[in-house]
């Protein structure tokens, strides 16, 4: 194995041929598997060649940091072995400390500094001993810039990992780092680049200073109370210093420090607010008002106008792109302004004129750049991606709109004042207006801002703006549809919703549906479909008298840019869909656009434009399901008719190939089946099986059936149990029924095949996650059609599949079919069924019988269960269990509460991994008791309703005495708790009528155990702890 062999596959491995890449891959591991010392030391010596080309250098150490796991120590979870030579891992690890303190590209000591990271996270202490030390030493050498910058990042990589907050606060090493870095820092010699490492150091170290533990103990209080006054007052004089220092220049280091600087003195606001003064706040405010103006002017050079030449270029890779770097110091800048102006209104504490210089700013970070609006006239898909606040990617407007909505109600409605008229005023260009309107709708957005607007003449507002509408340019006609429900819903309490929101609406979609012919109109009809999720939450605005017209209109509009549209556009033409729909639902069954495109139609094309988009599947699942809600038998068939061909030959397809794979397209099509099925409307006072449509039946059971049968993959199999649950729920006559033509094979043989695929235990976890779904619905529908042994096999199975369960939901699915046989049929008959089942059990070996192996892991997924109505069932399954009082339940031993650890070692997080945890041993029938009185004191922590009504408060001098008694009651015996409970039994009418909330439930089961010793209560309850007696005293006594 040569050297140059090993690097010409790190080269192979970036190259754009697939079968050479792939090939190189297959190669480099193959020689890694066989020889990774080898592969380490060659790879080690390409990332120090200085002849090497940068990119191979990186990949070398790249392909070293994957090596770390497999091959460095057993210390790693995925170490397969054999390990790296000894000697050579010491060589490495000095290898990669020279490279990141000496090598003059940044882009290779960061590639270094991961690899440091990665070793240590096993070497650390005991291989490498003095790792922090060695790095301590190099960030000391101040004449060595490349060796300060370069420990400072491995130190800020690795502070998390090696230093314990043991270490931090009683060890001297917080107290260390804190000085050295606040030394550092006064440091006027140094350069801007290697203040920034520490600061991005310090930012790591910072998560620790705001900790709990920060505050916990007087002493340690006091010192980092006193470290925080004097970081801020620090940072503001560096933050002036590099003000200073750019004044004539466009300094990139310099603008990257400041960013990292607001982004400390913005986490000190938010924690240690209090501990700064309002001078040294106010000191820092206004170099930053100084700091806006001259980064609205870098930024207008650089981003607007495309001028680059008089930038002084940082050395470090993050500051490659100048705009970037300028948009995210604004950024930065505009959120710590308005974490300062929270405490600090502009309005109150400085000049008018300084208010009116930081309007100019904003407005100037507000404008479009030209680049960027040729690209969504070109494009409407990019213009969606960036007001719907998807791109990823901050830009200054984004930066601009956010501070504007953050304002306080004072300064919003100052900088509203200032700006209102100006995007009326025909002098200026359509971009400067757009940003004025920008910044408008950004303080209607503002929810705090109650002043904003306080004296505008609404309706004068309104006709001025319409005024810009005729023969403005499309972007700025976008972002009035924008605004306008913004504006509607900002002042919603000072004029007609309906009136003039209504006419707003229809005026909208009239002038977006006009026809045109130019491309760029297409702009404006995208901005109309955003417009539509906002005007939806414009309260008072009825969506129903908005008319048909407007209706048609917003459908018409979605299918004009239906095939044109992608990536955030077709989730947009969903909701716009969904808003469309809830006008007339009635009437959206039959609308047609272009003579062609019914609303169903426009889903179903929308939906699969991109079926890997996660947003747009499940906006395509609501806006099918707001179509589909109480819908008619005759309109379920109409969209049945215009949607079911298309989805079901997607799965015939599949089905028809050799192997089913996993799709997007496929996945999408199984859940908009499954959404369809459950819309199915059930008739009143009738079976669902009668009501639901047999073609509909006949159409997607055998395919739906083939699919499943033959698909191996994980996600098509949850997809698919899920759909045929919904089929079984909806259509179980037809099971019964149905044979198919082919094979005569019988609907029943079918599903008890479906059922035996989903319980086999050769199905992975994942794929049988909806295992206990069809379970449960074979049990609640089919179960007269089952002898004695098929009920026994089938529950069998359920057991098996349960104890060799992982995964949370496959477990809680599982654990639901007991739960609904006890609730459904009979407690004892479960018991009976159980304890005749034998398993073994997967980690022990040992056999159990199946009440033994069901009710621990049924106990484990009660604390785990979501949603209501699976807690409500849980809660009556399990206390109906303990009200039978059967001997096999009270003589069985499990888990109750958790040991704690009680030795001296410290317990790290990865040990707490591998030590065992130990349980106190308790009868089931007390785990039961101590489940549902934790639930009962869950339950009792949730806010209630009633209680923030003002007449159901009390009186503010109310004495406290019921609190002085209950207090004085400590924890009762069960005979004193009994008393109580048949004192206020008897001031009870009756028992409770209707629905119970689960609160309701689980207090009115304790009562019945306490009054009748059910269940052997009293025994079982000197088992609870005190916290459990006291919630059954607090919350089912009071």
């Amino acid at each position: 194995m040569s050297s140059h062999a090993i690097l010409a596959l790190v080269a192979d491995q970036n190259s754009p041929d697939n079968n050479r890449r792939l090939a190189a891959e297959l190669q480099f591991n193959k020689l890694a598997a066989e020889d990774p010392s080898q592969v380490a030391f060659e790879l080690i010596q390409g990332a120090c060649s200085a002849d090497e080309k940068i990119d191979i250098r990186q990949a070398c150490l790249l392909h070293l940091k994957r090596l770390v796991p497999k091959f460095w120590s057993m210390g790693f979870e995925s170490f397969v072995g054999p390990p790296i030579d000894q000697k050579l891992k010491q060589d490495i690890r000095s290898s990669l400390l020279k490279l990141v303190s000496t090598d003059p590209n940044s882009k290779v000591r960061s590639g270094s500094a991961y690899v440091i990271v990665q070793i240590a996270a096993a070497d650390y202490p005991d291989e490498w001993p003095d790792l922090l030390v060695q790095l301590y030493d190099l960030a000391r050498d101040l004449n060595n810039h490349t060796a300060v910058v370069g420990s400072l990042s491995v130190l800020t990589d690795l502070f998390d990992d090696l230093i314990s907050e043991e270490q931090f606060w009683e060890g001297g090493v917080g107290s260390q780092l804190l000085s050295y870095i606040t030394n550092l820092l006064g440091q006027d010699a140094l350069p801007a680049d290697i203040k920034t490492s520490a600061l991005k150091l310090y930012l790591t170290v910072y998560n620790t200073l705001s900790s709990a533990e920060a505050v916990e103990v007087p002493e340690r209080k006091a010192a980092v109370v006193d470290h925080i006054v004097k970081m801020f007052m620090l940072a503001g004089q560096l933050l002036e210093k590099s003000c200073n220092a750019t004044a004539n220049s466009l300094n990139l280091s310099e603008i990257y420090f400041r960013m990292k600087l607001y982004r400390v003195i913005a986490n000190i606001l938010s924690t240690y607010r209090k501990r700064v003064g309002k001078d040294l706040v106010s000191k820092v405010c206004t170099i930053m008002l100084q700091d806006l103006t001259y980064s609205s002017n870098a930024y207008k050079l650089v981003a607007l106008d495309g001028n680059t030449q008089s930038i002084v270029a940082g050395t470090h890779n993050e500051l490659d792109d100048p705009a970037r770097v300028i948009t995210n110091h604004l950024a930065e800048l505009l959120s710590t302004l308005s974490l300062i102006q929270d405490s600090l209104p502009l309005v109150k504490n400085y000049p008018l004129e300084v208010f009116e210089e930081l309007t100019r700013s904003i407005v100037q970070c507000a404008i479009l750049p030209a680049e960027t609006a040729e690209e969504y006239v070109s494009d409407f898909n990019a213009y969606v991606t960036e007001i719907s606040g998807l791109s990823g990617v901050t830009t200054a407007r984004d930066a601009v709109r956010d501070y504007v909505m953050d304002l306080g109600d004072k300064d919003a409605a100052q900088l509203f004042d200032m700006i209102k008229n100006e995007a009326m005023n025909r002098s200026l260009d359509w971009r400067s207006q757009e940003a004025y309107l920008l910044l408008a709708e950004s303080a209607f957005s503002n929810e705090q801002a109650e002043s904003v607007g306080a004296d505008l003449q609404l309706s004068q507002y309104l006709a001025s703006i319409d005024e810009l509408v005729d023969q403005a340019h499309p972007l700025l006609v976008a972002r009035i549809f924008i605004l306008l429900p913004k504006f509607i819903e900002k002042f919603s309490g000072k004029l007609s919703v309906s009136d003039f929101g209504g006419v707003q609406f229809k005026n909208t979609y009239a002038f977006a549906s006009s026809p045109s012919s130019e491309e760029s109109f297409k702009l404006v009809k995208a901005s109309s479909l955003v417009a539509a999720t906002f005007w939806n939450q414009v309260p008072g605005l009825k969506l129903k008298d908005m008319g048909l017209e407007s209706q048609g209109q917003i459908v018409q509009i979605a299918s004009d840019l239906l095939d044109d549209s992608e990536e955030d556009t077709p989730p947009v033409i969903m909701e716009a869909l969904s808003v469309a729909i809830d006008i007339d639902q009635r009437n959206a069954f039959t609308l047609i656009v272009n003579d062609e495109y019914s609303v169903i139609d426009i889903i179903i094309k929308a939906a699969f434009k991109d079926p890997a988009n996660v947003q747009l599947t499940i906006d395509s699942r609501e806006c099918l399901d707001t179509l589909l809600k109480d819908v008619s038998l005759q309109e379920f068939l109409q969209v049945c008719d215009r949607s079911l061909p298309f989805v079901i030959k997607i799965i015939q397809e599949a089905v028809s190939s050799t192997a089913v794979e996993y799709s997007p397209k496929l996945s999408l099509a199984l859940d908009l089946l499954g959404n369809l099925l459950v819309a199915a409307p059930s008739k009143a006072n009738d079976q669902a099986a009668d009501s639901f449509p047999k073609d509909v039946f006949d159409f997607a059971f055998p395919v739906l059936r083939q699919l499943i049968m033959k698909a191996s993959d994980d996600q098509i199999l949850q997809s698919g149990a899920e759909v045929f649950n919904s089929l079984l729920q909806k259509a179980p006559k037809y099971f019964v029924e149905y044979s198919d033509p082919e094979t005569k094979e019988s609907g029943m043989h079918i599903l008890i095949a479906v059922a035996g695929k989903f319980l086999s235990p050769e199905l992975s976890d994942s794929a049988a996650m909806n295992c206990g779904l069809i379970v449960a619905s074979l049990f609640e529908n089919f179960q007269a059609f089952f002898d004695s042994d098929f009920f026994y096999q089938l529950l069998e199975a359920t057991v098996r599949r349960l104890v060799i369960a992982k995964g949370v939901v496959t477990i809680e699915n599982l654990v639901m079919v007991f739960c609904k046989l006890v609730l459904n049929a009979s407690p004892e008959n479960l018991i009976n069924a159980l304890t005749a089942v034998n398993v073994v059990m997967p980690d022990s070996q040992q056999q159990r019988n199946g009440l033994e192996a069901v009710l621990p892991i049924w106990f484990g997924s009660f604390e785990v269960t979501r949603g209501y109505e699976k807690i409500q069932q849980n809660i009556l399954a399990l206390g109906k269990l303990y009200s039978l009082n059967d001997s096999r339940l009270s003589s069985m031993i499990v888990d109750g509460d958790i040991i704690p650890y009680e030795g001296d070692m410290i317990i790290t997080r990865s040990k707490s991994k591998t030590m065992p945890q130990k349980y106190t041993q308790i009868p089931a029938p007390v785990k039961i008791l101590k489940l549902l009185a934790n639930e009962l004191g869950f339950q009792c922590q949730q806010p209630n309703a009633e209680d923030y009504q003002i007449e159901n408060r009390g009186d503010d001098d109310d004495n406290g005495d019921d609190w002085e008694d209950l207090e004085d009651i400590g924890v009762p015996t069960y005979e004193k708790l009994k008393s109580y409970v048949d004192s206020d039994e008897e001031e009870e009418d009756g028992a409770p009528v209707g629905d119970q909330t689960v609160k309701e439930m689980l207090v009115q089961f304790f009562k019945e155990c306490i009054s009748k010793n059910l269940g052997n209560f009293q025994q079982y309850y000197e088992a609870l702890d005190e916290d459990e007696k006291k919630i059954l005293t607090e919350n089912v006594v009071f």
